[in-house]
């Protein structure tokens, strides 16, 4: 069987595993030309390979392996950063302004609240019981998700309080002098 014109899949797929890539310098490989190193044809990607499916196919295949959805690392994202935004807006802060350890124990506790919601809301609408007495398969890590996000908040807000994060009370009373200050001078200038 001639080698040239091959792809890489074709090559892997070949019986004969003795012959299956030329010898170098003899062509008719990836690198064809002789020693010259050209590359006439990279490898052929594996999504060339397999059948184009409609966006409504790709929808049902991305939603039919889902149960809980706390393993899905594109739902727990969207999830925590409501949560993020639901810590820190009462306290009237950003993210950036959290040092890197804040930061990593928010996100923590974000992820894990967000996988406990999405665990609560199959468990509301299937029950936590079946017919047969049995609870759900993610039981275990539901327990431990929550345990988990519960450490997470009490060192994010022990964190906080070693590090001195300002108050967001004194820090906005802060901001408000800043400016009280800034238009002061202002009219002092005038």
């Amino acid at each position: 069987m001639p080698l040239a014109g091959l792809t890489l899949a074709d090559r892997f797929a070949s019986s004969s595993v003795d012959g299956a890539w030329p010898a170098p310098g003899e062509g008719g490989g990836l690198f064809s030309g002789g020693d010259r190193g050209v590359c006439r044809r990279g490898p052929q990607p594996l999504k060339a390979l397999m059948p184009k499916l409609t966006p409504r196919e790709l929808e049902q295949r991305s939603q039919a392996s889902r149960t809980h959805g706390a393993r899905s690392q594109a739902l727990v994202t969207r999830r925590a950063a409501y949560v993020k935004q639901s810590v820190l807006q009462p306290l009237g802060m950003r993210q950036v302004e959290l040092d890197g350890v804040a930061r990593r124990h928010l996100d923590l506790y974000a992820r894990c609240a967000a996988k406990v919601a999405l665990m609560d809301a199959w468990a509301d609408e299937h029950g936590w019981v079946d017919e047969e007495g049995r609870s759900p398969g993610f039981a275990r890590e539901y327990v431990a998700m929550v345990n988990a996000a519960g450490r997470a908040l009490a060192r994010l807000d022990a964190h906080l309080k070693r590090y001195q994060q300002p108050a967001p009370l004194a820090r906005i009373q802060r901001r408000v002098a800043a400016k009280a200050n800034e238009n002061k001078a202002r009219e002092d200038d005038a």
